[in-house]
């Protein structure tokens, strides 16, 4: 068996976790570093098919004071829950409090004893950036986590802080049917499409009501775009999700009526993501001054269009699960 850990006098980490990379349709974070550490234990799924299964392919929350944490998976409706569920392990979320060194002190020890074992560990907020790394190993000098991040491309970062959440991997048991896990993942899509809200997100229908709400108030009110980062955010998780959404579906088209339809409609939804956020939207780099009335109004334009999409797919989704639920 091929030894997975490095040690030496100085560190110990996982050599076979790869770097987590950009714009490879695989920017959902805390997802990809998830499919990471599964895939480490001897797993085989994929990004999509794990985005599918807990239902995070199919997730809209929004926030109407923009903050970017709408797009987490664990913010609102938490997926992680599925997640484990889905793939038969037993997991805990662990949080800490940074200014308390006893919380930090414990959570180094869990690390080592992690690491050890050979489990890479998802975690929140090692860049200082509010976004989901993870954790490959630990320096043995000192406190310090060997990190995989977005923000890097090289082997390893040193984290810049203690993470403020962990998932620690537990036992693995028995997974549910590949059926029942399936239908399971339509139901959650259909809830966090038709709930309103949860924690403070607008969710699913609602949360594209209440963003072309916010855009619509800033082209009438002549307001500043300050916020338009958040915006950018907010889009690149949705297209990263219905991308994922598509992919997820042509794996279980054999199983459903009206999969066509629904793959179709998806599809056309990423396409006007990608033709909205590549020729008309400014960039992450852009000014304020760059979001126009104009620019605002196109896309309202086109989230309304993918609103309506979204209605017809939740009713087409809500078809396959009563008719399975018929058999």
């Amino acid at each position: 068996m091929k030894e997975i850990l490095a040690k030496s006098a100085e560190k110990v980490f996982i050599t076979t976790i790869p770097p987590i990379k950009f714009g490879e349709d695989q920017d959902n974070a805390f997802i990809k570093a998830c499919n990471l550490m599964f895939n480490s234990q001897g797993n085989n799924y994929t990004y999509e098919y794990l985005m599918g299964i807990c239902g995070a392919a199919f997730k809209l929350h929004f926030d109407p004071h923009w903050c970017p944490s709408s797009v987490d998976p664990t913010t609102g409706y938490d997926v992680s829950n599925d997640l484990l569920r889905a793939t038969g392990y037993k997991g805990e979320m662990h949080r800490i409090d940074h200014n308390n060194p006893d919380d930090i002190n414990d959570l180094f020890s869990r690390i080592k004893i992690q690491i050890d074992r050979g489990i890479p560990i998802p975690a929140l907020n090692i860049n200082l950036d509010m976004e989901w790394g993870l954790i490959i190993g630990y320096s043995k000098k000192e406190p310090a986590i060997l990190c995989h991040s977005y923000s890097e491309n090289n082997t390893y970062i040193l984290a810049e802080r203690a993470p403020w959440v962990t998932l620690f991997l537990g036992e693995h048991h028995q997974i549910p049917a590949k059926d029942e896990l399936f239908h399971n993942s339509l139901r959650i899509a259909s809830n966090i499409t038709r709930t309103e809200q949860y924690d403070g997100y607008k969710s699913g229908l609602k949360a594209f009501e209440a963003w072309i709400a916010k855009l619509t108030e800033l082209v009438e009110t002549k307001t500043r775009f300050m916020d338009f980062e958040a915006n950018l955010v907010i889009l690149n998780s949705l297209l990263d999700s219905r991308n994922a959404a598509v992919r997820y579906l042509l794996s279980f088209n054999y199983k459903m009526l009206n999969g066509n339809d629904l793959i179709n409609n998806y599809r056309e939804e990423v396409l006007l993501l990608k033709d909205m956020l590549v020729n008309i939207l400014p960039d992450y780099n852009s000014k304020e001054k760059a979001w126009t009335k104009a620019v605002l109004n196109k896309q309202i334009e086109i989230l309304n269009i993918i609103y309506y999409l979204e209605k017809e797919n939740i009713e087409l989704i809500e078809e396959e699960i009563e008719s399975y639920q018929e058999l």
